[in-house]
């Protein structure tokens, strides 16, 4: 998770983040499964966004679903907005389009927001807790350095705490692991410490995809957090080498887990979703599962699954027909 101060005006906000965005309004400058990624990962709070001019482009290429924005309204000396990344594209004419207040530069660089919160904390007070000095302008988009954010977490807890949003982690707040130093090779039930490190690996695996799919289903859609778990395509204990590997990952709803698991889902190599034919289409499962059947996959930002451990996981179900 990464931070950023950005500033904001309240013709702008009232355009693109106090108010969804049409989808429709996005329709002449993007394309339509574009449009439908955007929307499901907004879920029911409808398609919010923001920006930045091209000469932040570095700070816009480090952005990743699951990072925290901070807004600071011009002219209230506070921060008056939070929000979650879903999404990023680029696009001056979208930008023109939606934003008609700039300066010299377009809104081009675009990303997409969710968990949308009201806040009013004195800008002032809250920099300095990052060791900025008081009269620091949120003049342009900042990336907080990670330094600054886990000085500010050890001293006042998640920053995610404080505006009461989802954990998207790609690390553990204590204990922290490095990958490459892990080898485990007892998996008796025995070998607490076995167990515990496994879990933490696990939970960092899992952070990292979800927010690799934007914390939505990779099937359905659906964003709720409780219903959505990280699972592996080839199970953890039957390839090492490919257990914290992100393109062994899917986050997937619990009902779309585990038919995935068992094969009664497949995905084949055009990423599109296979109902298993053994199952009768007019059973209960059966009518929720062939409503996927021939979709293709929701992808992440990076990392697609990868096609040989894919077919790995088809051959594991040898009734599987068609």
């Amino acid at each position: 998770m990464s931070l950023y101060f950005v500033p904001a005006n309240r013709q702008n906000l009232e355009l693109s983040i106090e108010q969804d965005v049409p989808p429709e309004r996005l329709a002449p400058f993007v394309p339509d499964d574009v449009i439908r990624e955007i929307q499901d990962r907004a879920g029911m709070e409808g398609i919010r966004c923001w920006a930045m001019t091209p000469t932040k482009r570095s700070i816009f290429d480090a952005m990743h679903p699951g990072d925290i924005v901070l807004m600071s309204e011009k002219g209230t000396r506070r921060f008056t907005h939070c929000a979650q990344v879903t999404f990023k594209l680029e696009s001056k004419a979208l930008g023109d389009d939606l934003w008609p207040i700039r300066g010299e530069k377009s809104w081009e660089l675009i990303y997409f927001l969710r968990n949308i919160r009201r806040v009013s904390i004195p800008k002032a007070e809250f920099v300095i807790r990052f060791g900025y000095q008081p009269n620091f302008d949120v003049a342009g988009a900042t990336l907080v350095s990670t330094e600054r954010v886990r000085d500010f977490e050890a001293r006042h807890g998640p920053i995610e705490d404080w505006f009461d949003l989802p954990y998207f982690r790609e690390e553990l707040p204590e204990d922290r692991v490095e990958l490459h130093d892990e080898v485990i090779s007892d998996y008796s039930a025995d070998n607490v410490a076995v167990v515990t490190k496994r879990r933490r690996l696990h939970a960092k695996f899992a952070a990292k995809i979800k927010a690799n799919y934007g914390a939505a289903c990779a099937m359905c859609g659906i964003t709720e957090q409780d219903f959505l778990v990280a699972g592996h395509i080839v199970a953890w204990s039957e390839d090492e080498k490919n257990r914290l590997n992100p393109a062994n990952g899917l986050c997937l709803c619990v009902l779309h887990d585990r038919a995935f698991e068992r094969g009664y889902l497949i995905i084949d190599d055009g990423f599109h979703i296979r109902m298993n034919r053994h199952i009768h289409p007019d059973s209960p499962l059966g009518n929720q599962l062939k409503q996927l059947d021939g979709l293709r996959l929701r992808l992440p930002v990076s990392h697609p699954p990868d096609l040989e451990l894919l077919k790995r996981h088809r051959d594991k179900f040898p009734l599987w027909s068609g």
